[in-house]
């Protein structure tokens, strides 16, 4: 019996685990398909998509036929041991009954210890499927937990002064693809009330300079420095309530308007969201929306526009008022109209702070007091707008590229 329970424990373990990741997998896909239907439409995915779905459904379907089976069977030999061995007994007595040293008392009282000892195994062989299933998705919930994402952060708290911001020899590679560098060797700085602008290719590594800035990672080599101290000296969340971060993956949250600006921070009024819309030009829709802002949107189909929900986003790191400002492609989706808005309404709040601005729109940071040219995760060139046109460089082909359709 302990070895057919073994056995059978393997099996259900195996298919329960399959399951599992097939209903993720399922979960997954279906999500995928729902909120990208209009691209599964309009490339005429619908055939090729429903084989797909159809493929993993199968899999769970015979993960669940498979555990079916297992677990019908494991009861059924339950069942039948019970009456092979009640026959055993009845066989092995027969010939001691005949001669009397067996009474027909204890053939009935053994036969009865029989099915007092395999009841309960039978009870427990009928919840064993169940029991196998609960411990598969046990496994992945204790692996879940045992996933260590904790940053490793010091407990120094910033002053809240502008302060000069100095990456000093960065090289930086995402966990897990550590053998792929991202930044080598990057230095520079941004001073208070200064606007860097960091320009390049797509993948040349700009986006992660600002993941760096926000403490989303710390396993780079090298030193950022906040004034003087080094960002991990810092406590991680005193460090993050100096950052205003506006990036080119837009997030609207299932809540009002009002709490999409102040994200719930109750130092932020609602006089201080209206002014930040205001500073970027979405307050008269804003304004009048029905229940205005205090109308609720919601994640996904929030009802604006993929450039009103990036004013919010715009309208979010002004409220903030927070020292450091990063704006990482933060005028992707609206229109030149409203990129030009944006620049001269925000000149007067961007005077007081310390600016990185990641750009693909050279357009949007002529402007800035340096700009960093960044190709393959490394500087290629350092100057302001004029000078790097001069030098004729990498920037100037850059520049030259964007605009000599005009």
């Amino acid at each position: 019996i302990l070895l057919i329970v073994n056995f059978f424990k393997k099996k259900l373990r195996t298919y329960y685990n399959s399951i599992r990741n097939s209903v993720s997998k399922l979960n997954s896909y279906l999500q995928e398909q729902l909120s990208g239907y209009d691209i599964v439409q309009l490339y005429l995915r619908e055939e090729k998509n429903y084989k797909a779905f159809s493929k993993e459904n199968n899999i769970y379907k015979k993960a669940n036929m498979g555990s079916i089976a297992f677990d019908s069977l494991l009861y059924s030999i339950m069942d039948a041991s019970s009456s092979i061995i009640i026959g055993l007994v009845i066989w092995f007595s027969f010939s001691n009954f005949i001669d009397g040293s067996v009474t027909l008392g204890l053939l009935v009282a053994f036969i009865d210890y029989i099915r007092k000892f395999f009841q309960p195994l039978k009870e427990l062989s009928s919840k064993f499927a169940i029991l196998q299933a609960a411990l598969a998705a046990l496994e992945n919930i204790f692996d879940s937990f045992s996933i260590n994402t904790k940053i490793q952060a010091g407990s120094h708290i910033p002053e809240g002064k502008l302060e000069t911001v100095r990456f000093n020899k960065i090289s930086f590679a995402y966990p897990g693809f550590e053998d792929k560098q991202i930044l080598n060797d990057i230095s520079f700085e941004v001073k208070p009330n200064e606007v860097v602008a960091i320009v390049g290719p797509t993948g040349g590594g700009k986006s992660s300079i600002s993941k760096l800035l926000s403490l989303l990672y710390t396993n780079y080599q090298g030193e950022i420095l906040y004034g003087d101290k080094e960002l991990r000296e810092f406590d991680l969340n005193g460090f993050r309530s100096q950052i205003s971060i506006v990036t080119q993956d837009i997030e609207i949250f299932t809540n009002t308007v009002e709490f999409n600006i102040s994200l719930g921070d109750p130092r932020i009024t609602l006089e201080e969201c209206k002014s930040a819309a205001k500073l970027v030009g979405i307050h008269q829709y804003l304004k009048n929306l029905p229940l205005g802002y205090q109308t609720k949107l919601s994640s996904g189909s929030h009802g604006l526009s993929s450039g009103q929900a990036q004013l919010i986003s715009f309208a979010r790191a002004l409220a903030r008022n927070a020292p450091i400002v990063v704006l990482d492609e933060a005028t992707a989706a609206v229109d030149s109209l409203s990129e030009k808005l944006i620049q001269e309404a925000t000149k007067t709040i961007l005077k007081n702070k310390t600016v990185l601005v990641i750009a693909h729109r050279l357009s949007t940071i002529q402007h800035a007091n340096q700009i960093i040219a960044l190709k393959n995760g490394s500087i290629v060139e350092k100057g302001n707008h004029q000078e790097l046109l001069k030098k004729d460089g990498y920037y100037a082909k850059l520049f030259q590229m964007q605009f000599s359709h005009i």
